[in-house]
């Protein structure tokens, strides 16, 4: 298995990309919150914070050939019900093309 860690959720999708064009292995990506940390304040911001589209980027990641997703750096429990409630849905997907 490949994978990104604690990388913002926005870029994530261009990251499965570029990772499914140097290998075969399934991939795992493990997006932060996107807040952005100042490390002189040594606080979080959340400007340009993409967490409420946390679930429909979720689903983008697996249509761009995730195989696992979880979570890191500022998330809780919402951003994994919505990866969860998108894993549901990319699979119903699935299921009705075949």
């Amino acid at each position: 298995m490949m994978g990104g860690n604690c990388t913002n959720p926005l870029y994530i999708q261009e990251l499965i990309t570029r990772m499914k064009k140097h290998t075969s292995l399934p991939i795992a990506v493990y997006p932060n919150s996107g807040e952005t940390f100042d490390p002189l304040t040594k606080t979080w911001s959340e400007a340009g914070n993409p967490s409420r589209a946390f679930g429909k980027l979720a689903y983008t990641w697996m249509e761009a050939g995730a195989c696992a997703i979880d979570e890191c750096c500022r998330t809780d429990t919402s951003h994994i019900r919505k990866i969860k409630e998108a894993r549901e849905r990319f699979y119903q997907a699935q299921k009705k093309l075949e």
